[in-house]
């Protein structure tokens, strides 16, 4: 566990594990869960037996499933709420879309996440090398509960584009965490359109490299 120094304006420190255990138990008290109700997602904050990975489908080649274990994610984000340490922790193969070096996309990826259990695990990593330009676009399944993580990294010049989609019924619970890392004069540009799911907690973060 690592504890991140936090901003002037914040004096509580943030803490970044992919160990579950290593978060407080969530209260409304703590500024970033004051608005949640918690009595209705409590039963995310452990890990669940029911659960399993969740799905996915797409017909786009740059887009191929991977250990969670896979080199190519190492490293590249620690999650900083329980949530997203659960789902972290507990999902076993990542959805990667890895756009090469100097590649340009003329057409949307699209990627449609299936839910397969009451509970669904997930870590999608956007990878958009130097150079490259593409515009992603990521279709939730709002029919289930799906607790998962979602990671953009825009390589330096590059120039991406992100849509999360929900749109469906409302009857799954949603809880993600998004985090983009921009790299040098890169362009990236993030979106949640949220038309369905029973309820949402989405989570955006970002940091700059190069």
């Amino acid at each position: 566990m690592t504890v991140a120094e936090a901003p002037p304006r914040d004096h509580s420190p943030v803490v970044r594990s992919l160990n579950y255990r290593d978060f407080p138990d969530p209260s409304n008290r703590d500024e970033e869960w004051r608005f949640t109700p918690l009595e209705r997602i409590k039963g995310f904050f452990e890990p669940s037996a029911d659960a399993a990975d969740i799905a996915w489908d797409s017909q786009s080649s740059y887009v191929s499933a991977v250990s969670i274990d896979d080199a190519r994610l190492d490293g590249t984000w620690t999650p900083v709420d329980r949530p997203g340490a659960v789902a972290r922790g507990e999902v076993s193969s990542a959805v990667l879309v890895h756009v090469p070096r100097e590649t340009v996309c003329t057409e949307a990826i699209v990627v449609d996440l299936r839910a397969t259990a009451p509970v669904n695990y997930a870590h999608c990593e956007i990878m958009v090398e130097d150079f490259a330009r593409a515009t992603i676009v990521i279709r939730h399944d709002v029919s289930a509960d799906v607790v998962g993580n979602l990671v953009v990294r825009a390589g330096a010049e590059s120039d991406v584009t992100v849509l999360s989609v929900m749109d469906g019924e409302p009857l799954g619970t949603q809880l993600w965490q998004w985090h983009t890392i921009v790299g040098r004069n890169a362009k990236s540009f993030g979106l949640t359109i949220t038309l369905g799911a029973d309820l949402v907690r989405m989570v955006p973060s970002v940091e700059y490299s190069g």
